[in-house]
C-alpha cells in the first residue's frame, strides 16, 4: 500500500528553499564588495596618512631652518633671545606633529592589513604603499545607472530574491 499526503508546503518548499539560496548568495555577493569597497577606502585613507608624514616632516625641517636662523639673528644682535626661544618651541610643536602623524599613519596601516586580514608581514613602519589609481572622469548617464543597479546590485537582488522566496510561501 501506498499512502501520500501533499499539501502545499511540501510542493512550494523547494521553490522557496532555492529562492532564499539565491537570496544568500547576494548577501555573500553584497558583503564582498562592500569589504572590496572598505578597504580601498583605507588605503586610501593610509595614503593620505603618508602624504601628511611627508608634510610633518617639511614642516620639521622649516622649523629646523628657522630655528638656525633666529640664533644666528640673534648673535649677530638683529633678533632678541624671546625669538629664539619662539623658535625652538615652535620647532618642538612640529616635531610632535611629526610623531602624532607617524603615529596616525601606523594605525592607518595596521587597520588597512587588519580589514585585509593579514598580519603585518615586516615592521609597520618599513610597509610602503603605491598610488596606481587611474583617476578618470565618469561618464554615465542616469538610465544606465540605473539599469545597472537593477543587473548588478546584490543587495537589490537578494531583496527580490527574499520576494520571490516570501512568495513560494504565501
Amino acid at each position: 500500500g501506498l499512502n501520500w499526503q501533499l499539501d502545499g508546503r511540501v510542493l512550494s518548499g523547494p521553490g522557496q528553499q532555492k529562492a532564499l539560496q539565491r537570496a544568500t548568495e547576494e548577501d555573500i555577493s553584497g558583503a564582498g564588495i562592500n569589504l572590496r569597497a572598505e578597504i580601498t577606502t583605507q588605503y586610501l585613507n593610509a595614503l593620505q596618512a603618508t602624504a601628511q608624514v611627508d608634510v610633518a616632516r617639511q614642516q620639521v625641517v622649516r622649523n629646523a631652518d628657522f630655528l638656525s636662523l633666529a640664533k644666528a639673528r640673534y648673535q649677530v644682535g638683529q633678533a632678541t633671545l624671546l625669538d629664539v626661544r619662539q623658535a625652538e618651541v615652535t620647532k618642538g610643536q612640529s616635531d610632535v606633529a611629526l610623531l602624532r602623524a607617524v603615529q596616525l599613519e601606523n594605525e592607518a596601516k595596521l587597520d588597512l592589513l587588519r580589514r585585509m586580514g593579514v598580519e603585518p608581514p615586516v615592521a609597520v613602519a618599513q610597509i610602503g604603499l603605491t598610488d596606481s589609481f587611474p583617476v578618470t572622469p565618469p561618464e554615465f548617464k542616469v538610465e544606465e545607472l540605473l539599469q545597472l543597479a537593477e543587473e548588478q546590485n546584490p543587495l537589490l537582488r537578494s531583496l527580490r530574491a527574499r520576494q520571490d522566496a516570501a512568495g513560494w510561501n504565501v
